[in-house]
């Protein structure tokens, strides 16, 4: 699942969403999927700030993290006492450690989240969340925003992967190599 429509589900389950991006652009896509509030994290240093603030001080219950790193060690610092942090991945390539002090003196759990794996392990859960799914796209609230593919040749191939690198893409990106003389079609 990918963010937003992380946005969306916890929206329908009665959560109040706080999304965290780091653009604006990707704060404005999560606005419109649902978000009560968003914070751009760019600047790491005000997202637990932000956070207590919007929170009375309470800090966040359950965080949906999948970009690992820096944005993991923040967001332990913004998690509430006996809190859930579900860890989805590491899209910024590195996978943080965990000072298990801050675990001990908090009470919150880690959770590693491999929805794959779930998937084989409880097709009986994978049924019922498809059918959930299903039932927002029928009621017309499913808002998320449709997948930006880029197509490229193989001498532009590293102009496209750079739009990712360089997160100027908003949702999920697919890059598919297209050979040249489909290209030309």
């Amino acid at each position: 699942m990918q963010g937003l429509s992380a946005v969306q589900l916890g929206v329908r389950l009665g959560a109040t969403v706080i999304a965290a991006a780091s653009s604006d652009a990707k704060c404005a896509a999560a606005k419109s999927a649902g978000a009560h509030h968003t914070i751009n994290y760019s600047s790491l240093s005000q997202l637990k700030a932000r956070v207590l603030e919007l929170t009375d001080g309470h800090m966040a219950d359950v965080i949906y993290e999948v970009v690992g790193g820096a944005v993991f060690k923040e967001c332990i610092r913004c998690i509430a006492g006996n809190g859930r942090l579900l860890v989805i991945g590491f899209a910024s390539g590195e996978i943080p450690s965990v000072p298990a002090n801050l675990a001990l003196v908090k009470g919150f759990s880690i959770v590693g989240v491999r929805s794959g794996q779930e998937m084989m392990e409880h097709p009986e859960i994978t049924a019922e969340m498809i059918r959930e799914m299903d039932a927002i796209a029928s009621e017309g609230r499913d808002r998320s925003l449709a997948p930006v593919t880029v197509c490229c040749t193989p001498d532009r191939f590293r102009d496209a992967y750079n739009l990712i690198l360089t997160k100027q893409i908003v949702g999920k990106a697919c890059v598919l190599w297209q050979p040249e003389e489909k290209a030309k079609l």
